[in-house]
């Protein structure tokens, strides 16, 4: 497995006479989507497409769900989802209320194996 990069121009924010530097980033070959992902479990899975598009289903509406109920959801060696609250910090707690709420995001941690996966990866210049 290769991670493809590009390779990009980017000044210095902070000193705008520094020359600019090259950078390597990822680039994406495209998108998979819900019915990629079944049509791939088809050709690896002994399921029928009915089974695949129910399984697919029910995670997509499982995750959420869970997570609306206070669960942090575990994918095996994946990775887990969480919801992350970010506020303003308040002096005391009666002032800690639900008003100094900025957001609630949604947080990825990636499993252990698919990060060595990852970080094992060999690297393939993207054809411009």
């Amino acid at each position: 497995m290769s991670v493809r990069y590009r390779i990009v121009s980017r000044k210095n924010l902070r000193d705008l006479t520094a020359p600019a530097k090259y950078y390597l980033r990822e680039k994406s070959v495209g998108q998979i989507d819900r019915d990629y992902l079944i049509k791939d479990m088809l050709r690896y899975a002994s399921l029928t497409e009915e089974e695949a598009s129910a399984a697919i289903n029910y995670l997509f509406e499982a995750i959420p769900r869970f997570l609306k109920l206070g669960f942090n959801v575990k994918l095996g060696t994946l990775g887990s989802f969480r919801a992350i609250i970010s506020c303003e910090g308040s002096a005391t707690i009666e002032e800690a209320t639900t008003d100094k709420v900025k957001r609630i995001r949604l947080r990825f941690i990636c499993g252990k194996d698919l990060k060595e996966e990852i970080k094992t990866s060999s690297l393939e210049k993207f054809p411009e």
